[in-house]
């Protein structure tokens, strides 16, 4: 990563997009939370979402004639189900860690 992506580098875009991009956030949360409930809550989708959003400010080429709206909920969506995706995958691991401890606790010795 470098130091221009890296989560903890200024913010280039102004926060007017940030701060457009807050209800956006919140809708998209709300769409896949309806779409996939219990997967996460609907905190942890907004959380996900900032993260695309803030990502979408630093990457939004203004020259390239999309609107910044339609270009950030591509990477709020993108950012929220790569989280889904995280979080499946290490509940998964777990669940899977959990069956091999209690089959060796089951085994016949």
């Amino acid at each position: 990563m470098s130091v221009a992506t890296h989560p903890c580098a200024p913010p280039r875009a102004n926060n007017h997009h940030l701060e457009a991009g807050l209800a956006l956030v919140q809708a998209i949360a709300r769409q896949v939370h309806a779409s996939f409930r219990g997967v996460l809550s609907r905190d942890d989708l907004v959380s996900l979402g900032h993260e695309g959003l803030v990502d979408a400010t630093l990457r939004f080429e203004p020259g390239r004639g999309v609107e910044f709206k339609a270009y950030a909920s591509h990477r709020i969506r993108g950012a929220i189900i790569d989280g889904m995706r995280r979080g499946i995958a290490a509940a998964a691991t777990r669940l899977r860690a959990c069956a091999r401890e209690a089959d060796r606790k089951n085994k016949p010795s």
